[in-house]
C-alpha cells in the first residue's frame, strides 16, 4: 500500500557477541589490544580475533571505526 512505501525499512543490526562488544568498549576506553588483554586475561590474538569478528560484523576496516559505530547502533 501507500503507506507502507512511505515507512523506513526497518534495519537489522549485526549481533555482537558479549566478548565483541567488551573489547569494543575498551577500544572506546583507548585502550589497546595489548592493554585489553591485560584487563580481561585474555591473550593478545584471542582479543584480536574478537576485534576483527566485530569489524567484519560492522563492515569496517578498523577498531576505532568499529567501536564508535557500535557505540552509536547502542
Amino acid at each position: 500500500t501507500l503507506l507502507d512505501d512511505a515507512l523506513p525499512a526497518q534495519q537489522e543490526y549485526p549481533r555482537l557477541t558479549a566478548r565483541e562488544r567488551e573489547v569494543l568498549q575498551w577500544t572506546l576506553l583507548g585502550k589497546s589490544s595489548s592493554m585489553t588483554a591485560d584487563i580481561t586475561g585474555l591473550s593478545f590474538s584471542t582479543i584480536n580475533f574478537h576485534l576483527r569478528n566485530a569489524m567484519h560484523k560492522l563492515g569496517c576496516h578498523n577498531k576505532h571505526v568499529a567501536a564508535c559505530r557500535a557505540q552509536s547502533l547502542g
